[in-house]
């Protein structure tokens, strides 16, 4: 049990390795530099999402069946070869075959992480203190986070390769740290096809009938639409079209990852003195009012709009995340969360070329308001809809 208690410290060192996102403020604008449009940016972001949405629910039934670690180890090696094929390509179909190959290894990586973090926590009897682990993990992402997103753009201004070169770099040392997991203790099933077939159709019947599951998907996808889109596809130009700079992205992009991850490491607390209701509503009242703000006002002072969104953003993750494991069977944890996230990712990637389209023929600003309007929408619909269920 010892042995399984470390993988708490562990994945919060993987968490630190693998949070240098240097390419967070710049992507788009490194896109941008070989002459894509929204349509075609869009379209990559879409196809991660199907490649993702194709790959994940086998990857989480292998992770299920086979093991978790093993898994880890697969998804980090891919993602960090991704990283390097998007950092020295120069034309759309090389960056198609980086994002093909990260695909997959984040559907590796995606439920088997969260899986083995939860098993670990529920095998040393700590069940109850997950919403607490899960938010302090965060906590080991905010230096890295915010480091990375003060040195992006100064990278990216000096040589715009070396932010993804640099990222691959440390993904591929913490494959040190992964080869240390312990793998949780779990039952032992055939190694077969038919069990392979028998955890997706079980995972798929217990999403159907279980309310709480089946809500709570619908939720994390009517929240991560808009989000998404604004983060993967037009962000950067946004903050350079309501009258900031390259330079200036050394600043932001710290300060909205930085405060948001520091505030989602505190989820428990939120979570504890708003309660679960109280929770949910937070997160669309935010959401929504301020992607319709951010459609409507052309001004450097939206960012701090932009940045209580982002905390709500976070806060979506972290608590969204506790919910669905609270539901889902620990037999097939890792699958339910792969045919969860398969879901999202289809539908993401519709609203991505969708949005990249719209965005091209209407600009950002009014693109950015529909889908506030949207968020709206669907807060209402799921705020009527919600089941009733114990607090987390």
């Amino acid at each position: 049990m010892r042995e399984v208690k470390s993988n708490i410290w562990k994945i919060y060192l993987l968490q630190f390795l693998q949070g240098f996102w240097f390419v967070l403020p710049i992507f788009i604008l490194y896109f941008k530099m070989f002459n894509l449009s929204y349509t075609q940016i869009s379209t990559l972001e879409a196809a991660y999402s199907i490649f993702f949405f194709i790959f994940t629910i086998p990857c989480g039934a292998f992770s299920d069946l086979i093991n978790r670690n093993l898994s880890i180890f697969i998804g980090t090696i891919m993602v960090a070869v991704g990283m390097m094929i998007l950092g020295v390509g120069n034309s759309y179909l090389t960056f198609l075959a980086g994002n093909f190959i990260w695909a997959i290894g984040d559907g590796f990586l995606y439920s088997a992480r969260g899986a083995l973090m939860y098993d670990s926590v529920k095998q040393i009897g700590q069940e109850q203190e997950y919403l607490k682990i899960s938010g302090k993990a965060n906590i080991f992402s905010v230096f890295p986070l915010i480091l990375s997103g003060f040195l992006g753009p100064i990278m990216f201004l000096y040589n715009p390769r070396l932010p993804w070169l640099l990222m691959a770099g440390l993904w591929a040392l913490s494959i040190v740290v992964v080869f240390f997991l312990v793998e949780p203790d779990k039952d032992n099933l055939e190694r077969s096809f038919k069990n392979y077939v028998n955890k997706i159709r079980d995972g798929l019947k217990f999403i159907l009938h279980e309310k709480h599951l089946f809500w709570i998907m619908m939720f994390v996808l009517a929240m991560a639409i808009p989000i998404s889109f604004f983060n993967e596809i037009v962000s950067q130009t946004y903050y350079l079209e309501i009258g900031f700079s390259i330079n200036n992205f050394s600043i932001i992009f710290p300060v909205i990852y930085g405060v948001a991850s520091l505030t989602a490491s505190q989820s428990h607390r939120l979570a504890k003195l708003l309660g679960e209701y109280g929770s949910f509503i937070f997160i669309f009242t935010i959401h929504s009012i301020g992607l319709v703000l951010m459609g409507l006002l052309r001004t450097p002072f939206i960012l701090i709009v932009i940045i209580i969104t982002y905390i709500s953003r976070d806060f979506r993750w972290v608590y969204g995340d506790t919910y669905i494991n609270k539901y889902a069977d620990s037999k097939i944890r890792a699958t339910i969360l792969s045919i969860i996230s398969m879901i999202i990712s289809l539908l993401l990637s519709v609203f991505y070329i969708l949005g990249g389209y719209l965005t091209d023929i209407l600009g950002i600003f009014r693109v950015l308001f529909m889908f506030g309007i949207f968020t709206v929408i669907c807060s209402f619909i799921l705020i009527f809809t919600k089941p009733s269920n114990n607090k987390i």
